[in-house]
């Protein structure tokens, strides 16, 4: 017996599909087959029995906001290094996994939905490292490291030195200059110098200005500030990258079990 269709078995799925939160859940959902083996069938009812008792007890467990980052996780087997976004979105999955397990954790010790919960793995403190290094907008914290913490300290003394500078730059030289602002050109310090001036200062040309009047000069006072910046830019760039690396490969180890775990998420 194979031929069920006339059970309109699709417009039951199609009814059951409006509650569902996960969009692989309707995947599943639309490939599941119907099952003629006692004692699945016996399974599958005692389970479906106890999810109803949950809910009928008023055990509020929300699938709402849980997405597939099954191909993050693969990327990460690959030995890919992810982003801090890639890893803040497997963070949360991770949190969603942590809140579901603790919510039916409150279920009694013989339910069958056990065997679901006691599946779902959980890290607690790599992921506790994670949210430790990682904003919620997905960002590297600028403390993320006593290396890169020291280093965003470096370039924020010297953002603040060099605007100093050039505020007194402006106005020690306002009678050199087209318009009395500096701009960033190319992570430098730049001022519309005016040409008949724009000899007087050592340093480089980036261009002139579209009235042809004024040249863009890298004054020689700032050459070697900006250099110091950009330098402590690629240091702050290569400890991001380090710290990435190190998060990345630490996950890699668990990344089939985060895996499963959304199976699991997507059968409940």
């Amino acid at each position: 017996m194979n031929n069920y269709h006339n059970l309109d078995l699709d417009k039951i799925k199609d009814l059951i599909a409006e509650y569902l939160a996960i969009k692989d859940a309707k995947d599943y959902l639309y490939n599941e087959e119907i099952s003629f083996n006692p004692l699945i069938i016996k399974r599958n009812l005692e389970l479906t029995k106890e999810a109803y008792e949950i809910i009928n007890d008023g055990l509020n467990i929300s699938f709402d906001g849980i997405i597939n980052v099954n191909e993050l996780l693969d990327k990460c087997k690959k030995d890919i290094v992810l982003t801090g976004n890639e890893l803040y979105r497997i963070l949360i999955f991770h949190n969603h996994c942590h809140r579901i397990k603790r919510l039916f954790n409150k279920l009694d010790e013989d339910k069958i939905l056990n065997d679901y919960i006691d599946s779902i793995y959980i890290d607690d403190k790599l992921f506790n490292r994670i949210s430790d290094i990682i904003d919620n907008t997905g960002e590297l914290r600028n403390d993320a490291s006593p290396l890169l913490k020291e280093i965003n300290n470096k370039i924020f003394s010297l953002e603040k030195e060099i605007i100093n500078k050039a505020t007194s730059f402006i106005n020690k030289h306002a009678s050199s200059l087209q318009e009395p602002v500096y701009y960033i050109r190319n992570n430098r310090i730049n001022f519309l110098i005016k040409n008949s001036d724009k000899n007087k200062y050592a340093g480089y040309t980036y261009g002139t200005s579209s009235s042809g009047l004024a040249t863009y000069v890298e004054p020689g006072v700032f050459v070697e500030l900006d250099n110091q910046k950009l330098s402590l830019e690629e240091d702050k760039l290569s400890e991001e990258y380090r710290i990435l690396s190190e998060i990345s490969y630490a996950l890699s180890d668990i990344c089939d079990q985060y895996i499963n775990n959304f199976e699991t998420l997507i059968e409940l």
